[in-house]
């Protein structure tokens, strides 16, 4: 437990943590007095709980240490305000949201779980998205996170939620045959490779650095030109090897994406 509480006030976790973070609803999940898994989504005076700055961190740290806090989440959700209870559940306060894929596996699988990601990135790149696009190493797999600040705000206009839903379906649509290629590869008895559509109003993401909820291990920013050489021993607690330029993108480089996206899935 000692060792958790150490990973999350280091300067470069908490600072990548803020990072991502900064206008999504947090999700601090903690391990129960039985055992199970406990979630807390507010601050004791009933607002939502935010990271805007590392030094927010101490501050969950220090409201939640007892709790044996072990993973840190971010909404798909970047509110206008997060102030109270209601600012969650008006979905008017939904400025933009992270249009996102999970590609989930056996570690003893991962070699499948790089090219289902590959497929993904490729099939952005097919679509003119390349310098707004990271992977994150979730734990058990890769989620792959298109910036949402690639898409102009006129378009985040139409509806964020409606908007993150159709770019990942358009995107899965593309590529169906060749994803169900991959996993019918798979063969792990407990963990079959399967690749999902994340977007939901209510859907969470890890942070980067955070601590897997029940694996030793932290998650990893994948830089572009390191996804064939990665390995799970660069998640590892005690020596991760972390991309800090993740959050780059190109301004409006995902409109055409999410113009076409809109137009086909209803």
């Amino acid at each position: 437990m000692e060792a958790v509480l150490r990973h999350y006030l280091r300067e470069d976790v908490a600072r990548e943590i803020s990072r991502f973070c900064s206008g999504r609803w947090v999700a601090l999940e903690c391990k129960s007095s039985g055992g199970g898994r406990a979630f807390y989504r507010y601050w004791p005076d009933d607002g939502p709980l935010t990271i805007r700055e590392p030094a927010d961190i101490k501050r969950i740290i220090n409201r939640f240490g007892n709790r044996m806090p072990r993973t840190i989440y971010g909404s798909a959700n970047i509110y206008r305000r997060l102030e109270r209870r209601e600012d969650v559940s008006d979905p008017s306060n939904i400025l933009m949201s992270t249009p996102s894929w999970d590609v989930d596996g056996s570690l003893e699988e991962v070699e499948l779980i790089k090219e289902a990601a590959r497929i993904l990135v490729d099939a952005l790149r097919s679509e003119g998205v390349e310098k707004s696009v990271y992977r994150i190493w979730s734990g058990r797999g890769i989620h792959v996170h298109l910036n949402e600040k690639a898409i102009s705000g006129e378009i985040w206009g139409r509806g964020p939620l409606r908007i993150s839903f159709a770019i990942a379906e358009y995107i899965l649509g593309r590529v169906k045959d060749e994803l169900e290629a991959v996993c019918e590869r798979s063969r792990s008895p407990d963990r079959r490779l399967k690749i999902e559509n994340l977007m939901d109003i209510q859907r969470v993401f890890t942070a980067p650095l955070s601590i897997h909820r029940e694996l030793d291990l932290v998650a990893v920013t994948i830089k572009p030109d390191d996804l064939e050489k990665f390995g799970i021993e660069w998640a590892r607690i005690d020596g991760y090897k972390h991309w800090s330029g993740w959050d780059e993108y190109e301004p409006g480089e995902a409109d055409d994406l999410a113009l076409r996206a809109l137009a086909e899935i209803r």
